[in-house]
């Protein structure tokens, strides 16, 4: 199936499936919840099977009816999380967070209950 490129339509497949964007394929493997009245509402762990690799910990967000993901980060010395790895455009960035939120939602399609 292939996800949708803007931020705030998602489609579901129902059932794990490999999720496939104009750029990326990948599954969600898992997904959880965290409490707090943040943002941050979860994180996902995707495997990209064509470069044989998965994503750990990759923050899943909603705020204001809009849902994304953005890659793990690391916290520094001053508590703050800084990015590892850096796609080379926003556009790159927008394709890998709606594939993403496309493979959370087909893991578990309820994901996303009960959000702001």
């Amino acid at each position: 199936m292939t996800a949708a490129a803007t931020p705030t339509a998602h489609k579901q497949n129902g059932g794990g499936d490999a999720m496939k964007s104009k750029r990326f394929e990948f599954e969600c493997v898992s997904a959880r919840h965290v409490g707090g009245g943040t943002a941050l509402f979860g994180f996902a762990d995707l495997r990209i099977a064509e470069c044989r690799m998965m994503l750990v910990g990759g923050g899943v967000f909603s705020s204001k009816g809009r849902q994304w993901v953005n890659l793990p980060a690391k916290k520094d010395s001053s508590g703050s999380y800084t990015a590892t790895v850096i796609f080379d455009s926003p556009e790159l960035q927008g394709d890998f967070s709606d594939a993403a939120i496309d493979a959370v939602l087909a893991l578990d399609s309820a994901f996303f209950e009960g959000c702001l």
